[in-house]
């Protein structure tokens, strides 16, 4: 069974679209997939191994993009086409079966909606859960990488692809003290920070107001799927709603995001550890405020002892160490 599976660019819709690829690799366990992605999304699947050809698309002017798709798949007659970016492409192309995908005003988690898509070809998918494929050989280089701790390690995201959508950092930082002091849930934790290539240095400055031996410090991990091996050494997720954020919630980690001007019906972390906290004011007042020239603070109203106390009660939920 050959399929063609088109996803998103953006990081945190591939990881969740992969619950689609899960179920389809369990159900025909002989179907090879052909992915086309954004450059920025395609390492996602790099480690899974029913891929025969990974399309890495970069933008190009009047959708020349999809041209090049078209060209790499034309000569396939495919036995299914999923078309996640709502292209024509899917009808332009030799295939038994098409599903794509058409914007709709529901009132539905991106999960769902990915699930009533795949509804439509005779698919039932009772228990959706995103997922990546780490190969073992990325598995034991990530292992290699952080000494065995006593201490519990927790995962931090303080960053987003918007600041509007960052929790203020002074916030943050008293948070994250106050859940690794000796009264806290995670005594004696150690933190991995995370973040994008690009926002390197604004992680920087954040991790100034900690101490050096509260800190694991990894260098330089880039690719998504080394990021996420090292993230799945951890016990704790704490982050903005980011792509980061999903890729945690997929491997397992107890997760906990947090949404201000972003809609978390839609958006917020899907697994069976996922949790979410967001401001008192709907992401819809919010989104106003920017509009109107006032992206700063937007979530200062989700307080430092609401935002523990949920840490407090994931911790003894999961028996966190």
């Amino acid at each position: 069974m050959k399929i063609l599976f088109i996803t998103s660019t953006r990081i945190g819709d591939a990881i969740l679209s992969t619950c689609l690829l899960r179920h389809l690799e369990r159900t025909h366990p002989e179907a090879r997939f052909t992915i086309a992605c954004g450059a920025l999304s395609a390492p996602l699947f790099e480690d899974f191994e029913k891929v025969d050809r990974l399309i890495a698309l970069t933008s190009k002017k009047y959708g020349k993009h999809w041209i090049e798709i078209w060209g790499k798949s034309i000569g396939t007659k495919w036995d299914l086409v999923i078309d996640l970016r709502g292209s024509a492409l899917a009808f332009l192309v030799l295939a038994k079966k098409r599903l794509v995908w058409r914007s709709k005003k529901v009132e539905k988690h991106r999960v769902e909606q990915l699930c009533d898509l795949l509804g439509q070809g005779g698919y039932e998918i009772p228990n959706p859960q995103p997922h990546l494929w780490l190969s073992d050989t990325r598995l034991e280089k990530g292992l290699a990488t952080i000494p065995s701790q006593k201490s519990p390690l927790i995962a931090i995201s303080p960053l987003a692809n918007w600041p509007g959508k960052e929790w203020p950092h002074p916030q943050m930082v008293e948070l994250l003290k106050r859940v690794s002091s000796e009264e806290g849930p995670f005594q004696g934790a150690k933190f991995i920070f995370f973040a994008a290539p690009n926002e390197q240095n604004r992680l920087l400055e954040f991790k100034s107001h900690f101490e050096t031996k509260n800190l694991i410090e990894v260098g330089d991990y880039s690719h998504l799927l080394d990021v996420a091996t090292l993230m799945k050494q951890c016990d704790f997720f704490i982050g903005n709603d980011s792509g980061l954020m999903h890729m945690a919630a997929s491997l397992g980690l107890p997760t906990l995001g947090l949404f201000g001007p972003s809609y978390d019906l839609f958006y917020r972390p899907w697994g069976k550890k996922a949790h979410f906290l967001r401001t008192p004011e709907p992401p819809q007042d919010l989104i106003d405020r920017a509009d109107g020239g006032n992206e700063e603070l937007l979530m200062q109203n989700l307080t430092v002892q609401e935002v523990y106390s949920h840490v407090k009660d994931l911790a003894i939920l999961y028996k966190t160490r």
